[in-house]
C-alpha cells in the first residue's frame, strides 16, 4: 500500500449513525478545531479528519464506539 492511500485509510472511519452524532458532539465538547468531511453512505456516514496533531480516531472511537 502506498503512502497515499495508508494516510486516507488512517484518516478516514465509517460511523454508523449514532456514532456519527457521538462523534459531532465529542467534537463540539472538546472544542477541537479540526476540519473533517463527512459521506453519507445508505445507513452510515464515511468521516475524513483533515491531518492534524491534534486529534485521531484512536482516541475518538475510544470516546464515541459503545460496546453491546
Amino acid at each position: 500500500m502506498n503512502y497515499i492511500a495508508e494516510r486516507e485509510q488512517y484518516l478516514t472511519q465509517e460511523l454508523s449513525r449514532d456514532e456519527y452524532r457521538r462523534f459531532v458532539e465529542y467534537m463540539d465538547t472538546n472544542n477541537f478545531n479540526v476540519g473533517y468531511t463527512v459521506k453519507k453512505l445508505d445507513e452510515t456516514f464515511n468521516v475524513r479528519l483533515d491531518d492534524s496533531p491534534v486529534v485521531n480516531w484512536f482516541d475518538i472511537l475510544e470516546a464515541i464506539v459503545i460496546d453491546d
